[in-house]
């Protein structure tokens, strides 16, 4: 039985050893903040304006912008004064063959053709017309381009106009 009480005593000794460590050891604590933020994100497409064929008469057409920006996110959509536009005249203007002769249209924001689309209150590229306003939704907003090009009596060489604009979305 002696033998068994030394290995017991042994063994007792060892834990209360550990014990007696953890009873003095201390501790430092801290925090670790954790940050995340998220970019507010936007994206653009468009479908562009299809005047047809061009007989000297009026001719109006639609396009749309489609923007899709997070929930709250608020933009604005603004529309360059395009490749060609003219200074001396203030239009946006559609090149053809002759890159001396040139026919102008307008871009507008309503349906009523009354106001114009531009970049008036951000790049001022083209000042006749300002951007259009949105909040984001997470889902696609569409907002149509009216576009007109006037009659005319000039005489155009035949073929194929066009110009490029720069949509540029604002968040």
């Amino acid at each position: 039985m002696g033998k068994l009480l030394t290995v017991f005593l042994a063994c007792f000794g060892v834990v209360l050893v550990v014990r007696i460590a953890d009873l003095s050891a201390e501790t430092v604590t801290t925090t670790l903040p954790i940050h995340l933020t998220v970019a507010p994100s936007c994206a653009v497409s468009t479908a562009g304006l299809e005047f047809g064929v061009w007989t000297h008469q009026s001719l109006a057409a639609n396009g749309t912008i489609g923007v899709v920006c997070g929930r709250g996110v608020d933009y604005h959509v603004s529309l360059s004064a395009g490749s060609h536009y003219g200074p001396g005249t203030n239009l946006r203007q559609l090149a053809g063959p002759n890159p001396n002769r040139l026919l102008p249209y307008i871009l507008y924001k309503d349906a009523g053709r009354s106001q114009e689309w531009g970049d008036q209150d951000f790049a001022s590229t083209y000042s006749q017309g300002t951007s259009v306003f949105g909040s984001g939704t997470s889902q696609p907003q569409m907002h149509t381009v009216y576009g007109v090009v006037e009659g005319s009596a000039d005489r155009l060489p035949p073929g194929s106009y066009s110009d490029t604009v720069l949509v540029t979305v604002h968040f």
